[in-house]
């Protein structure tokens, strides 16, 4: 193989774009992985073009062109086109000036690596930082509502320092099971069986019936924590506090008008039940959350054979699975 085909062979097998233009800007030179990048059968199809001839505007490729000349020095640049499949592609230009064999700038050279997916990645990243720095001030704040609501009243502080603990446990299940799905949603089934799994509740004791139903991670979040305290208030006062007592959450999508999730908790066989004179955090926290984050409407019912709760939230179209 002679010096000039190996050459060739070297610019036209090399994944980077390379070209190269006269002093006019008229294309002289490219090789095939850049013909094939805009879909260029030959060079003779573009040689003596120019980039106002191809694109209908010399910017912003020629002004880098004139300046590499102008500054008689190779120079580096970010630069970005539109190829024959109609994607942007991002690339790192190296340009310099073309000599001939006696050393006089006759054009400007150019080779380019993609740097497209990099770029992706970059955008990928910044927006993976923005998510998780939305996340972390938002789950603060809510560890910060639980903590002010667990110790507002004075009491016990073991009794408000077990409360909390049991509002965190509740809140990273609830983010163990979006980890495992990449925040991507969690199946309401998964959470109201890490909720009853985190108060104990013997699986005999409750039961569950719903479709397959995906809660966006705001819904996730709330409707785990709602859980819980009603876990906690049943255990407490309710169904759980006897041998005998059983919960059902129910739950069902209502199509019309519009769709909403109506989730349905009952609690029987526990003691009768007395209504309250006041709500705890925990009745106030289902009720001012979820009317709040959810935009639902939640409704308590104290009938003497048992307590139970209903929830109605508007669930997208396009954040449902059923």
């Amino acid at each position: 193989m002679t010096e000039e085909a190996l050459l060739r062979a070297f610019f036209d097998n090399s994944t980077s774009y390379a070209f190269a233009k006269d002093l006019e800007g008229r294309y002289i030179l490219a090789n095939r992985h850049y013909l094939d990048a805009f879909g260029i059968a030959r060079l003779a199809d573009i040689a003596g073009l120019t980039d106002r001839d191809r694109f209908g505007s010399a910017e912003p490729y020629s002004a880098n062109d004139v300046r590499v000349l102008q500054e008689n020095r190779p120079m580096i640049f970010e630069e970005e086109a539109i190829t024959a499949d109609g994607e942007v592609r991002h690339a790192i230009s190296t340009k310099f000036p073309l000599r001939d064999g006696d050393g006089t700038v006759i054009g400007v050279g150019s080779i380019s690596t993609d740097i497209t997916e990099r770029k992706r990645a970059e955008r990928h990243r910044v927006l993976l930082v923005d998510e998780l720095n939305h996340r972390v001030k938002n789950t603060l704040a809510l560890v910060q509502s639980l903590a002010r609501q667990s110790f507002a009243y004075g009491g016990d502080p073991r009794a408000g320092l077990a409360s909390f603990e049991g509002r965190l446990r509740a809140l990273a299940a609830s983010h163990d099971v979006l980890t495992r799905r990449s925040w991507d949603g969690a199946p309401l089934d998964v959470l109201a069986r890490e909720a009853f799994d985190g108060c104990a509740v013997e699986p005999e004791r409750m039961h569950l019936d719903g479709p397959h139903v995906r809660l966006v991670p705001k819904q996730a979040v709330n409707v785990t924590l709602a859980l819980h305290e009603l876990c906690t208030n049943a255990r407490k006062h309710g169904a759980l506090s006897s041998e005998t007592g059983r919960i059902a959450l129910t739950w069902r999508i209502d199509e019309a008008p519009q769709p909403r999730l109506v989730l349905e908790w009952r609690e029987t066989g526990g003691p009768p039940v007395v209504p309250p004179e006041r709500h705890g955090f925990g009745l106030r926290m289902i009720a001012g959350v979820l009317r709040s984050e959810l935009e639902a409407t939640v409704g308590f019912s104290f009938a003497p054979e048992g307590f139970s709760c209903r929830v109605e939230a508007p669930v997208p179209p396009s954040e449902r699975a059923l």
